[in-house]
């Protein structure tokens, strides 16, 4: 099972374990790495990710990382079946992943 990963950076508070995760996943051949910023929105990236048929998304980022996240996947049917989703708590406010 593919697994993808949409980071925000400008979300946490923390940017050294953003580049953590990124080696991280870099190391990972079954992962696929997908970071927002200036040139890559949130909606770009849920896009790009549907390409890679994942079958869990994996959010660090906040809860509006998140909900923009879910928004995106419901409102244009990009996926061909919907990933299972796995909230990391990398943001603000993360209260979604602690709840889930």
């Amino acid at each position: 099972m593919r697994i993808g990963v949409l980071s925000n950076p400008r979300a946490g508070r923390q940017p050294g374990r953003v580049a953590q995760l990124r080696a991280l996943c870099e190391r990972q051949p079954e992962v696929v790495y997908v970071e927002t910023g200036p040139q890559l929105g949130v909606e770009d990236a849920v896009a790009a990710l549907a390409g890679y048929d994942i079958g869990v998304l994996a959010v660090c980022g906040g809860d509006g990382t998140l909900q923009r996240v879910l928004t995106a996947m419901l409102r244009s049917p990009v996926f061909v079946r919907l990933p299972l989703i796995a909230p990391l708590k990398g943001g603000r406010t993360n209260a979604a992943a602690l709840d889930i």
